[in-house]
């Protein structure tokens, strides 16, 4: 199974990971440096953002 399909697997049968700002929350790749930024409603994925964490930490999502 690939990177994408593991993240997209895990949010869907287990979504409610950390909260990193507001109400959007964040799943690590399992072994790439991304983020994957997304929020959570009415069982409803929205993915907002796929985030490389080697960039210029200005850039975080949520600063």
């Amino acid at each position: 199974m690939k990177n994408w399909e593991k993240v997209l697997n895990t949010l869907e049968f287990s979504p409610h990971f950390q909260i990193r700002y507001r109400e959007i929350r964040a799943i690590p790749f399992p072994a790439f440096p991304y983020l994957v930024f997304y929020s959570v409603e009415n069982k409803i994925v929205s993915i907002h953002s796929v985030f490389h964490t080697s960039q210029n930490p200005d850039k975080y999502p949520g600063q």
